[in-house]
This record gives structure tokens, C-alpha cells and sequence, in this order.
């Protein structure tokens, strides 16, 4: 099942907060409850989106440190013993 949108909580110069909504063991994730979420970005690099930066069971996620006038870009997809699901679209 793909993830639904990440979503900006609260964001200010150099740090912003990020939120997903969860998936349930559903038809949706062959009835298999979801282990765990990766969040990805790409360090204002503008490159690909490959650099994990957290995982875990948590929906929502703090960074801090972000440089000023920069644009970053992050997706996020849930794991479960079927393996990692497909990433959400790219939030920048």
C-alpha cells in the first residue's frame, strides 16, 4: 500500500517537524501490521531522495539543523514482513 501524504506539522527557519498517517494490518498491507516507517530526504542536496533518516514506529518526526533558504526533499514508506512498501510522493 502506498503511504499517504507527508504532511508539515510546524516549520520554522532551520528545523521542521514531518507527519504521516499510519497503516493498518489491512487488506491493504496483505494483513500484515506495518514493523516500521522510513522517512527519507535528501539533504538539500537536490539529489535522490536516498539517505534515510529515521525508522521506527513513530508517524511523525523532528529535524533540526536545516540551512536557511534551502529546499529539502523527503518521502517516507512503512516496512512490514513483506518487505518495504512503496514511498509516498516527495514532499519539498
Amino acid at each position: 500500500a502506498m503511504m499517504g501524504p507527508l504532511s508539515v506539522v510546524s516549520k520554522l527557519e532551520t528545523e521542521i517537524t514531518l507527519s504521516w498517517s499510519p497503516l493498518d494490518g489491512s487488506a491493504q498491507t496483505g494483513n500484515s501490521e506495518i514493523l516500521s516507517y522510513k522517512l527519507y530526504w535528501d539533504h538539500g542536496s537536490g539529489l535522490s531522495v536516498d539517505d534515510k533518516v529515521y525508522e521506527g514506529l513513530e508517524t511523525q518526526f523532528y529535524i533540526s539543523g536545516l540551512v536557511s533558504g534551502q529546499t529539502y526533499q523527503f518521502q517516507v514508506a512503512a516496512s512490514n514482513i513483506y518487505g518495504q512498501g512503496p514511498l509516498s510522493e516527495v514532499l519539498s
